[in-house]
């Protein structure tokens, strides 16, 4: 039986989710019988992509891009988009344009971005492609987007994310010993993450009286941030910023913590939020649907009020802290079956 061969276009893809997804979707892949091509970002090149059965890296803009699809896409069976954003030409293989970056949706001052914003509504008038989300509200709101410019979809929702090893799984007890309550957000550095509102919150608590620790893991990426987190440790918080913690390692980080904090005001699908529910964390977080599409969390708050963001992390010294529930699943195995679907129907054509 032939093998199907997929190309996965990951250009504009160079970190953070991303990423973890890409490489996720790429093992799984491989894992499930598909030969795998990837037209990689110059500045993901590296060894870990080299899974893969093809690799090709070129630097990312949308001239390259559409070159690369079409000088590579017409040896493979189907290709996906991995990066929000489909192509103007239409081609004779399948298109799949996975989704998941809502801040194409949102109001932008770049005019770098408005140019792939254009891109991206231009190729949401091609009729030749399918696509693929990852939660019901990122559904909904693309659809409602694309309708202002007289343009209908209909996306499907196959999310897949890493998935803890059985054997990784422990029982948790999250007491506060002490009344200390050691807090963790994982997150880079963007404004939207809200990191500036959340430490203001962690210092009220801590002015107030509670005993809290604050871990955050902020880059390199982000040196005004990095350095505002240390003025607050020189003035004596009880602040921790860990870099560079390799995404394997992140599950040791997590369960070293009582509380997983996630005030980001602007999220495709959440995936700390996932990882914090599979480490059996409780979770506190922003009162937004993106939250609620894949976590139950422990309690909610508004995403830019220092005032609810404190009143939210000192509600966990009054109560039993109980572990948030994942309500997401992965559904891979039907994204596969669907590829599937899709090639067949190139072969019998």
């Amino acid at each position: 039986m032939k093998k199907i061969s997929v190309l996965i276009d990951a250009t504009y893809i160079s970190g953070g989710g991303g990423c973890i997804l890409l490489i996720d979707l790429v093992e799984k892949l491989l894992k499930d019988g598909f030969n795998v091509g990837i037209i990689l970002d110059y500045r993901l090149k590296d060894e870990k992509f080299l899974i893969a059965n093809s690799v090709c890296c070129i630097h990312s803009n949308i001239l390259t891009r559409e070159f690369s699809i079409y000088k590579n896409g017409k040896n493979f069976d189907i290709t996906i988009c991995f990066n929000n954003v489909g192509t103007i030409l239409r081609y004779s293989f399948p298109l799949i344009v996975y989704f998941h970056n809502v801040l194409y949706l949102k109001n932008t001052s770049s005019f770098k971005f408005h140019l792939k914003k254009l891109f991206f509504i231009l190729s949401a008038a091609n009729r030749n492609i399918h696509w693929v989300c990852q939660t019901r509200s990122v559904q909904v709101e693309l659809k409602n987007y694309l309708s202002k410019y007289f343009i209908k979809i209909s996306p499907l929702i196959y999310p897949f994310f890493p998935l803890e090893s059985d054997n990784l799984w422990s029982v948790v007890e999250h007491s506060h010993v002490n009344g200390l309550i050691r807090f963790i957000y994982v997150s880079d550095g963007h404004i939207y993450k809200n990191h500036y509102i959340l430490i203001d919150a962690f210092c009220m608590l801590i002015d107030r009286g509670y005993d809290a620790e604050l871990s955050l893991t902020i880059s390199e990426k982000f040196p005004e941030l990095q350095k505002h987190i240390c003025y607050i440790k020189s003035l004596g918080y009880k602040i921790n910023n860990h870099l560079n913690v390799p995404h394997g390692n992140m599950s040791d980080l997590l369960r070293c913590h009582d509380v997983a904090v996630y005030p980001s005001s602007n999220e495709s699908f959440g995936l700390g939020l996932i990882e914090a529910a599979q480490c059996e964390l409780p979770i506190i977080a922003s009162n937004l649907s993106y939250v609620s599409d894949v976590v139950k969390p422990f309690r909610f708050f508004e995403s830019t009020s220092i005032e609810s963001i404190f009143g939210a992390m000192a509600s966990c010294y009054d109560t039993t802290l109980i572990p948030s529930l994942l309500v997401t699943k992965d559904r891979s195995l039907d994204f596969f079956k669907f590829l599937r679907g899709v090639s067949r129907y190139v072969f019998d054509k």
